[in-house]
């Protein structure tokens, strides 16, 4: 199964409330990881690489239009789309599903959600183009 954890995080985001809300959406270790290229500074994102996870910066662009089963009034008035996570997550796996629609972690600070690519497409592995 080819899935993709999708994030929204805040710049407060921990590894603790990461490995809660991944562990809850069933995210398997080797899963790739999706999430907004404006948050690739924060400290979780250096630790998820430092631990070996594949991090997929998504553009802000890239964002907006998306449709999601989750619907955030501010995500869509500040993104243009109801949930970044979900976003994130479909934009990383083209022409792909939802698995896992957007939960938040425990403290807050984290927005998940999972989705699976076709078998027959591939992960996006670099930074996709708007």
């Amino acid at each position: 199964m080819r899935v993709v954890l999708g994030l929204g995080l805040r710049e407060s985001a921990e590894l603790a409330g990461f490995d809660e809300l991944s562990t809850r959406l069933c995210a398997s270790a080797d899963c790739g990881v999706a999430v907004p290229d404006f948050r690739s500074h924060l400290p979780l994102i250096a630790m998820l690489r430092g631990l070996g996870r594949q991090v997929i910066l998504i553009p802000r662009d890239a964002l907006r239009g998306v449709p999601t089963i989750s619907q955030s009034a501010r995500s869509l008035a500040t993104y243009g789309t109801g949930s970044v996570a979900e976003a994130c997550a479909l934009i990383a796996c083209p022409g792909g599903a939802i698995l896992q629609p957007a939960r938040r972690s425990f403290d807050n600070r984290l927005t998940g959600a999972l989705a699976q690519a076709p078998s027959d497409a591939p992960i996006i592995h670099e930074r996709p183009q708007p």
